[in-house]
């Protein structure tokens, strides 16, 4: 995956957050249960703790950023662009 990316600027690792936007912008967050590098109740944790709207399908770590084909079917991204995951309460 990183081979594929460019790499960071200094300057976007040095620039100051102002606000948290995820507190005040609606979000969505994918849980996949099959995620090698950050277990699932960890990132239910985080969804729940941003209040982001939760999908959880059964795939591998990069699925929010692949092609899931027909095994991960309806597909996450639409289904959190579209509103279809559940809130996670706050």
């Amino acid at each position: 995956m990183a081979a594929g990316r460019p790499p960071v600027a200094v300057a976007a690792l040095q620039e100051k957050a102002v606000a948290a936007a995820w507190k005040e912008i609606p979000g969505g967050y994918l849980v996949a249960t099959e995620d090698r590098n950050i277990p699932p109740a960890a990132e239910q944790w985080m969804a729940e703790r941003a209040s982001a709207r939760t999908i959880t399908v059964r795939a591998p770590h990069a699925v929010a950023g692949s092609d899931p084909g027909p095994r991960y079917r309806p597909d996450p991204a639409r289904c959190l662009l579209s509103g279809q995951g559940q809130r996670s309460p706050t």
